[in-house]
């Protein structure tokens, strides 16, 4: 895909919660990339897009982040795929 710019990946931004992990994630756009950010992360871990609102990393914590979109094609959760861990779900809070 073409590399989306500050502007389209602000869509992509905020808070999301999984009850499963107890744990909170911040996605945030930082220039023109988005990183995942939490109290367990000591740096922000850098997302690049593969293909639409699928991200990978090179943290092997957090291979592939894919985002779900609602009716409205709004961003509604994300999934969150690590080495030990498949389709975990994390729902925007914010």
């Amino acid at each position: 895909p073409s590399r989306l710019n500050a502007a389209g990946l602000a869509p992509y931004a905020g808070r999301y919660h999984s009850t499963e992990l107890d744990i909170t994630y911040d996605v945030r756009v930082e220039g023109n990339r988005l990183t995942l950010n939490s109290l367990w992360t000591p740096e922000p871990i850098a997302l690049e897009q593969v293909v639409t609102d699928r991200f990978e990393s090179q943290a092997w914590w957090t291979e592939a982040v894919l985002f779900q979109r609602d009716r409205s094609r709004r961003i509604r959760s994300l999934s969150l795929n690590t080495a030990r861990a498949q389709a975990v779900i994390f729902e925007r809070v914010e």
